[in-house]
């Protein structure tokens, strides 16, 4: 115990004494300091996606610029880097002279913010418009910006732009000491915030114009890289020459700084210089220009320390420039020439072989993995004074669970890269970002998100289709950085999984496999949760942090790729029961009331509503009111198609156009509740099949009921209800409604002639008004059940018939043939008038103002009409008016004093006795109980042994009802097994006092 007590003591001092020791900069090869400019620079992070990268105005990027260290981090958010710095390089000769001139970011640069003015010199570094502007995706580019060339809007979801330039003669001095070339740069950096390959990418857009003196000839452009991969001691460079990319991989399996899983990281030039090339054609994403061609990379060299052939160009030296050009003409640094040792031939790309197949030139065969340098260059071409040349690359990133198959991503996502440059970057896009809200309960929390995704469809024709949501056991995913999904919410729209080709990890191969998950079964806006999924589906335990992300994606099946999807973005939810002070007014899951209006005292249609809870927290006590919105032109014309929702308690119009009232999930989550709606879409009338006694079976068993013993059945002639026998009016032989004018009827027959109906008549096959009969029964409109409206009758016989009598009996007119005599029956919409006169020849009925028609037949032995009733169930579309209210009135939550005094015995502490584990403990590395239940508000815990000796004090004050004790004592050294007692003081409340037991893991003292 002494000798590990000895080892603790003398490694806490080792970490004190080197916690005391500064932090330096990594030195630049073959210099004796990192040399940093003393003038005005200024630099933005881009970070759109999984590359976080710094970009400074003199021309450097991937280098922080506050200390000087690696400023590449990838993936963002790891703490982890992959470059130390970068920057452009540009040299060539002059014309006449032939001398070298060259303006280079290194690890010093030539350049200075700013413009060159029209004399030739820089301007003012120091002008604030000088800066590294950063815009995200909607935001407005400032005009400064614009008047030094930047893009009048923001290209991608984010874009950086500067302007640097080399007329500074001193600036040149610690670089290669040639003077300036007159260089102005111009500098647009965007990315995309993807979760697929784009979100792996940096776009950079170099326009560099000549405003010096002389005609640059035999000129190279190149892209400077010192990549620190996690340990900058065990890397190698190589490049790809079919890609233009020159890229960096790790050496090893392992990297002390990534573990296993080390990423790739590289540069494509994806647009090099453009040079006259007659006959040719240089297809640019903006289109052809002819007799033009673009330069792929035309050279890649690497450095090594203490190597006499991959040697850095001295910096600080008139000599470095010219082993520089050499560099970036393909040549050793002494203008000898590379040789590839696989062939014996000679070569400008240095390690241009394949890693992950082990064939080509390597550097595995030169030397041991290293502190790599690399340039890739792209050329010769003639920049002539006051012309300017485009250059665009790319930072491509790739991580998988090893280095090689990190290396087969980052060309996967290369690929994909390329494919948006040659569609001029008009690409796909994934839907905004969900805002997530939690609902932290007892045992249980509720996601819900925002719906402003819903309507997102971009230029490249990607449309949204879904949502996903995802768990994983930490912030960062899993051990592979993975995160498991665990539910999706699609359109119905009969797109479900979506096949695409991917990158295979375990085939370590490009394949088709479905990269999207959907099931038609509806969008939804909220998901209750009590599991934990990724903990073996087992209950939610009160006070341990889980980890949750709700991403959109859109689908284009003709797109590459077909699906994009948002990043992840970890969302933290802690169940626990309600702070000490708060009680709810009602439960998650909680129908509210819902009352269904009618307007201007029509009809309120087909309409059903619900109403519900999803997060108690959130509730307002407020009064809503649903309207519908109806379509004012197109097909849809003076029909509801949509409804707009308003809180009535502030006048707030909240969605002033929701596109659904189909029923569903699909409507939004606001003030901790949600609601569904079904009424009658645009077009949908007439029979509503969905309804009545066979309603199950569908057309044409649904769209009537009844009532005593039916004797009577359809002749299935193809109507939509009554098996066949039952027509909408319109469906028969015509009538002169409209969409709006069919309403629900009752048919009533009775053996009572007393009360029979008189009914218009006429004869087949001519189809002649034959005059006035009688019908065994009456019909009523029942639109209002209460107060029915008696409508006439109208009816067919046949000639041949044994019943042609002017009165309506099927069962009597049927000749046996199972057609009921085709003593076809219809029902008008006119109010009943005795058989006054209203249909006659002239005025046809069996096509006048039917409303519903029926081609009855005797239902089996059946042989009387009998007594019994038939309703026939409409369709009522959505009137001007129609509306639906609910109130969440009396379910606010209430917190006061009184109500913490009368639950102050649920403070608690958790686990109590802690046996070496607390369930909500995430790794082996967390030891701490809980003490839950407490107040938002804030309380002072302290801890005592059992002799009364205070050992911890936490003041709680956090906003949440949870503490946590790490079973440190005040000096942060762990307590020891025993009895300990908690003091408890809530101001406003009381006092609770608790008794805690704690048995400590032997295997802590193993992770100390």
């Amino acid at each position: 115990m002494i000798r590990k007590s000895f080892a603790l003591l003398l490694a806490l001092a080792l970490v004190i004494g080197l916690t005391a020791m500064p932090l330096a900069a990594k030195e630049a090869p073959g210099t004796k300091s990192l040399n940093k400019s003393t003038l005005k620079n200024h630099a933005a992070l881009f970070d759109v996606n999984r590359i976080s990268s710094y970009f400074i105005n003199n021309g450097l990027f991937a280098t922080d610029p506050q200390t000087g260290d690696s400023g590449l981090e990838y993936p963002k958010g790891s703490g982890h880097y992959a470059i130390f710095t970068a920057g452009m390089w540009l040299l060539g000769l002059t014309e006449d002279t032939r001398e070298l001139r060259a303006a280079a970011a290194d690890y010093s640069t030539d350049f200075q913010g700013g413009i060159i003015l029209p004399s030739g010199a820089p301007d003012d570094v120091t002008k604030e418009e000088y800066k590294v502007y950063k815009f995200d995706k909607g935001e407005t580019v400032d005009a400064a910006a614009i008047a030094q060339g930047a893009p009048p809007e923001v290209i991608g979801d984010q874009m950086l732009y500067t302007v640097y330039n080399d007329a500074n003669p001193a600036n040149h001095m610690a670089v290669w000491q040639t003077q300036p070339i007159g260089l102005e740069v111009h500098q647009t950096i965007w990315g995309y915030a993807q979760a697929g390959p784009l979100g792996d990418c940096c776009f950079i857009k170099f326009e560099f114009q000549n405003k010096g003196p002389a005609t640059l000839d035999s000129s190279y452009v190149a892209i400077f890289f010192d990549p620190d991969l996690g340990d900058a001691g065990d890397d190698y460079v190589a490049c790809d020459i079919d890609l233009s990319m020159g890229y960096v991989y790790n050496g090893t399996a392992y990297d002390s700084h990534y573990g296993e899983q080390v990423p790739a990281m590289g540069c494509d030039f994806f647009q090099g210089p453009m040079v006259d090339s007659p006959g040719d054609t240089a297809f640019l994403p903006s289109g052809p220009v002819p007799d033009k061609k673009i330069l792929p990379m035309t050279s890649f060299v690497k450095y090594i320390n203490s190597s006499s052939t991959y040697s850095d160009p001295t910096l600080e030296s008139a000599e470095g420039g010219y082993e520089a050009y050499n560099y970036v003409r393909g040549f050793v640094w002494d203008g000898s020439t590379f040789t590839d040792p696989t062939t014996g031939q000679a070569s400008k790309f240095v390690n241009s072989g394949d890693p992950v197949t082990g064939t080509g030139w390597l550097g595995f065969y030169e030397a041991p993995p290293g502190d790599m340098r690399m340039a890739q260059s792209s050329g010769p071409f003639t920049l002539p004074k006051g012309e300017t040349m485009e250059v665009v690359v790319g930072l491509v990133a790739g991580q998988s669970n090893n280095y090689l198959n990190s290396v087969s991503i980052m060309k996967y996502n290369d690929r994909a890269a390329q494919f948006a440059y040659d569609n001029d970057f008009v690409v796909g896009s994934p839907p905004p970002a969900p805002v997530v809200e939690v609902f932290e309960g007892d045992g249980e929390l509720v996601l819900s998100w925002d719906e402003t995704a819903r309507d997102h469809k971009d230029a490249a024709g990607y449309a949204f289709e879904g949502y996903n949501v995802y768990q994983a056991p930490s912030r960062s995913g899993d051990a592979s950085g993975q995160w498991t999904r665990i539910a999706t919410f699609d359109k119905e729209n009969f797109i479900t999984k979506v096949y695409d080709e991917v990158f295979d990890v375990d085939a370590n191969a490009i394949v088709v496999k479905p990269v999207q998950f959907g099931t038609d079964a509806g969008l939804k806006y909220s998901m209750y949760i009590d599991k934990d999924v990724v903990g073996g589906n087992v209950p939610l335990v009160n006070g341990k942090q889980y980890y949750f992300a709700v991403t959109g994606y859109t689908v284009n099946p003709d797109g590459t790729p077909k699906a994009l999807e948002n990043s992840i973005e970890p969302v933290v939810a802690t169940p626990h029961k309600p702070e000490l002070k708060t009680q709810y007014g009602t439960e998650h899951d909680t129908d509210l009331p819902v009352t269904v209006v009618p307007g201007d005292g029509a009809s309120s249609g087909d309409i059903t509503a619900s109403a519900y809870v999803v997060d108690p927290a959130a509730i307002t006590g407020h009064d809503y009111r649903i309207d519908f919105v109806f379509a004012e032109s197109g097909a849809d014309s003076g029909y509801a198609n949509a409804i707009a929702v308003k809180d009535v308690t502030t006048g707030q119009t909240l969605f002033p156009k929701w596109n659904n009232i189909s029923g569903g999930d699909n409507f939004p989550v606001f003030d901790g509740v949600t609601f569904s709606l079904l009424a009658p879409e645009p077009g949908q009338y007439g029979i509503n099949t969905h309804a009545g006694a066979y309603a199950a079976y569908g057309a044409p068993y649904g769209g009537f009921d009844w009532t005593g013993t039916r004797t009577l059945t359809g002749v299935n002639a193809g109507g939509e209800t009554f098996f066949g026998g039952g027509f909408l009016g319109e469906n028969f032989f015509g009538s002169t409604l409209g969409p709006n004018d069919y309403n629900d009827i009752k048919i009533h027959f009775t053996s009572d002639e007393s009360q029979w109906s008189k009914a218009y008549v006429y004869l087949r096959p001519e189809y002649g008004f034959q005059g006035i009969g009688t019908f065994p029964g009456w019909a009523e409109d029942i639109t209002d059940p209460n107060n029915p409206r008696q409508v006439n009758i109208c009816f067919l016989e046949s000639e041949g018939s044994n019943a042609v009598d002017m009165h309506w009996d099927p069962i009597a007119a049927d000749v046996g043939d199972g057609l009921g005599g085709r003593e076809y029956l219809w029902i008008m919409d006119s109010d009943y008038d005795d058989g006054a006169g209203l249909y006659d020849d002239t005025n046809e009925g069996p096509s006048a103002d039917v409303v519903f028609a029926m081609w009855p037949t005797n239902r089996g032995t059946y042989t009387e009409l009998g007594d019994w009733t038939m309703t026939v169930l409409t369709l009522h579309p959505v009137k001007q008016g129609d509306h639906v209210t609910f109130s969440t009135a009396g379910l606010t939550a209430e917190t006061s004093d009184a109500i913490g005094q009368q639950r102050l015995n649920q403070v608690q502490v958790f686990p109590n006795p802690y046996f070496g584990v607390n369930t909500a403990e995430t790794t082996n590395f967390d030891q701490f109980v809980s003490f839950i239940n407490l107040p938002e508000d804030g309380c002072v815990i302290r801890i005592f042994t059992l002799s009364g000796q205070l050992i911890r004090t936490i003041e709680h004050d956090d906003q949440t009802s949870i503490a946590t004790w790490n079973l440190h004592n005040d000096q942060n050294i762990p307590v020891g097994s025993g009895m300990y007692i908690a003091h408890i003081e809530i101001p406003g409340v009381g006092e609770k006092i608790l008794k805690l037991a704690i048995v400590n893991r032997e295997a802590r003292y193993l992770h100390l």
